[in-house]
C-alpha cells in the first residue's frame, strides 16, 4: 500500500496529473484574489491591467493547464505588488502557486525556491506539504527511482509536522500531510516523536 501511495504521490509530481495542481490543490486562490484587489487598489501595470486582473488571469490560465501564461501573469502580478510596496507576506500563496507550476514543467529547484520564499514570509501548510511531496520526488530520483531515499522520507515528515503546526492550514493540505507523515512514519519504523 505505501508503494502505490508513494507512486501516485510521485506521479502527482513528476507528470502534474491533478488539474487543480502540484499536490492535488491550489494555494487558497479565490480568496487571495479579493485581497489582492486591496493590496495596491487604483494601481495599474502592464497596460491597464490591475493587481486582481493580474491575479485572476493567472489563476485561469493554471487552472485551464496554460502554465507557461499563468507564470508570466503571476510573475507580472508579484512585480506589481513590490511595486506597490506590499508586503511579501501578502503575495506568499502567489509565490506556492508559481512553485506548484514550475514542479509541473519538472523545474524542481524553481519549485523549491518558490515554496522556501513562500515560507519566509508567513507559515504556509501548503507550501510545506508541497515541499515534502518535492522532497520524497528527489529522493527517488537521487536513488535511481528503485527505493526511496531515507533521509528524504525523514526530510518529509518533519516538514509534513511542519505543515500540522503551521499558522496557517487549509483542509487540504492537513489531510494530505497527516496521509504523508503515516506513510513516513511506516518507512521510518513506527510512530517516532509523534
Amino acid at each position: 500500500a505505501m508503494k502505490v501511495w508513494l507512486r501516485l504521490v510521485l506521479g502527482l509530481v513528476l507528470c502534474g496529473a491533478s488539474s487543480h495542481g502540484f499536490v492535488p490543490y491550489f494555494s487558497r486562490g479565490a480568496a487571495f484574489g479579493r485581497r489582492a484587489s486591496c493590496i495596491c487598489s487604483g494601481s495599474y501595470f502592464a497596460g491597464s491591467s490591475s493587481l486582481k486582473e493580474l491575479f485572476d488571469l493567472a489563476l485561469v490560465q493554471q487552472r485551464a493547464g496554460n502554465l507557461d501564461e499563468a507564470l508570466e501573469a503571476y510573475s507580472q502580478f508579484v512585480e506589481a505588488a513590490k511595486q506597490c510596496d506590499a508586503p511579501p507576506g501578502s503575495f506568499a500563496e502567489v509565490l506556492v502557486n508559481k512553485g506548484q507550476l514550475h514542479a509541473r514543467r519538472g523545474e524542481r529547484g524553481l519549485a523549491r525556491e518558490h515554496f522556501q520564499e513562500a515560507l519566509q514570509h508567513r507559515s504556509l501548510s501548503t507550501a510545506l506539504v508541497n515541499l515534502a511531496v518535492l522532497e520524497l520526488a528527489e529522493g527517488r530520483l537521487r536513488d535511481g527511482g528503485a527505493h526511496m531515499s531515507l533521509s528524504s522520507v525523514q526530510e518529509a515528515s518533519r516538514l509534513c509536522r511542519e505543515a500540522l503546526a503551521a499558522d496557517e492550514q487549509d483542509d487540504m493540505s492537513l489531510v494530505m500531510a497527516k496521509k504523508l507523515l503515516d506513510d513516513c512514519d511506516k518507512v521510518l519504523g513506527g510512530d517516532r516523536g509523534r
